[in-house]
Parts: structure tokens; C-alpha cells; sequence
């Protein structure tokens, strides 16, 4: 039976000798190769140096999970204060957990219905991983993507769907990056197809009702991933304004 790996950082199932996870694109680094022990063989995760700096300290998982029991008892600002505490904790630490940790501020608040101050958050935690420097460049444009597709849910929570599109549109882009830096160019080139644009796309355009505007939008987005990886976001943010602006059908 062949030996299963989990990524120290997300666990989600890797291939041994990856040298990314490619559902948070952790970097990933093996030891020499040995005869696994039974223990182990059992666990079927890795022995990485790394597997107990990302994220097994009891401490922030204790705080995590009180923080969503006070959530789940309605008590909100319970909740958030056993958050911040958590992630003080990490800030202690050159590690730091998978974004989706972080996001849950910004969805606590949201649900609570303090949408400015969720909005607030997002933004700030955009920022915040941009100039981190445990982020890495290879792990970094996977986690704005994945804050630009909670700010994207957001917006059409709110009935929002035209300004959910620039943010879809964004994260996508920002996963081809880091998919580009990391050198997984087989998964890139299936990214970029037509295809997959068009499938990625079709229900943020169904919710705005403008389905019609796909053959555009995909030529926006091929444009952009010609030029990787860089990516200028702010023009990316006005060609979408202004093709749902000024569409017709």
C-alpha cells in the first residue's frame, strides 16, 4: 500500500516529493529519504521540520476553538477577543496558519451583521499579507486570491454582483500568479484555457445577469495572463467596471 502524505499546513492529501501543496501552495521540503517508522506509517503524514512550527500549538488551537464555540452561542464580541488572542499568539512565531484562520474575523463580523467593519477587515488583511515577510512570494498571491474570493461572496451576499465580479476576477488572477512563480506549469497551462475561464465565470455572470459578457470578460482575463506575473489590478478593476457599466445585450 502506497504511504499517504498530508501538507503540514492545510492537510489536504500531497504526492511525495511535491515541492508545493496545490491547495495552499505551501512550499514543501523532505527529508532524506528513510525507512518511515511504524508510528509514522500509521499517521501517513509527513515528518517535515516544518509540521509543528505551521500550526500544531495548543495554545492557538484552544483559543480557535473557544473563539468559534462563543460565535456558535451568539456571543459575538466573546468570540472575536479569543481571535485576536489566537492570532497574537501567532504573531509570537515565524509561522503563521493557512489564511483561512485569519478570514474568520471578517466572516464573525459579517454574520453579525457589522459589514463595514468586515469590509474593513478584508481589507486590511489583503495588506497585511503583502507585507508580511512569512509569506512568501510563492504563498502569498494563493492567499490574496483566496481573501478576494470571500470579499467576491461578500458582495453578492449583499446583492452586489456587478462589484463581486471585479473581486472574482482578481482572485482568479492572483492564483494564476502564484501558480506561475511556483513553476507548475502544466496546472497553469489548464488554468488559462478558454474553457476553464468560462466555467470559473458563468455564475458570477448569472448572478449579475450578464451572461452575455463572457466572450469579453475572458478576453479581459487572457490578457492579463499574458503578462505574468505581473498584473496591475487597478486596470483589471476598470475594465471590468466598465464593461458591466456599459454592456448591452
Amino acid at each position: 500500500m502506497q504511504q499517504q502524505f498530508q501538507c503540514p499546513r492545510c492537510k489536504s492529501p500531497i504526492s511525495h516529493g511535491a515541492q508545493f501543496c496545490t491547495n495552499c501552495g505551501q512550499p514543501l521540503t523532505w527529508q532524506q529519504p528513510q525507512s518511515p517508522s511504524p508510528a509514522q506509517q500509521q499517521r501517513g503524514s509527513i515528518d517535515l521540520k516544518t509540521s509543528l512550527e505551521m500550526g500544531r500549538d495548543d495554545t492557538v488551537q484552544k483559543l480557535l476553538k473557544e473563539a468559534s464555540q462563543k460565535k456558535k452561542n451568539g456571543d459575538l464580541d466573546g468570540a472575536i477577543v479569543l481571535l485576536k488572542a489566537a492570532y497574537n499568539e501567532l504573531d509570537k512565531h515565524s509561522w503563521c496558519f493557512p489564511i483561512e484562520v485569519y478570514l474568520r474575523l471578517p466572516l464573525y463580523l459579517q454574520e453579525f451583521g457589522k459589514k463595514d467593519e468586515a469590509w474593513k477587515e478584508f481589507n486590511r488583511l489583503v495588506l497585511w499579507v503583502n507585507s508580511k515577510p512569512r509569506y512568501s512570494c510563492e504563498i502569498a498571491p494563493m492567499e490574496v486570491s483566496a481573501i478576494w474570493d470571500k470579499m467576491r461572496l461578500f458582495l453578492q451576499r449583499e446583492g452586489k454582483n456587478d462589484y463581486a465580479l471585479q473581486f472574482a476576477v482578481w482572485s482568479y488572477l492572483s492564483w494564476a500568479v502564484g501558480l506561475y512563480v511556483q513553476k507548475r506549469e502544466g496546472e497553469l497551462e489548464e488554468y488559462k484555457a478558454e474553457t476553464n475561464i468560462q466555467k470559473t465565470f458563468k455564475t458570477s455572470l448569472h448572478k449579475a445577469g450578464k451572461e452575455f459578457l463572457i466572450d469579453r470578460l475572458v478576453k479581459i482575463i487572457l490578457d492579463s495572463l499574458s503578462n505574468l506575473p505581473v498584473v496591475d489590478y487597478r486596470e483589471i478593476a476598470k475594465e471590468v467596471q466598465e464593461m458591466m457599466l456599459n454592456s448591452k445585450h
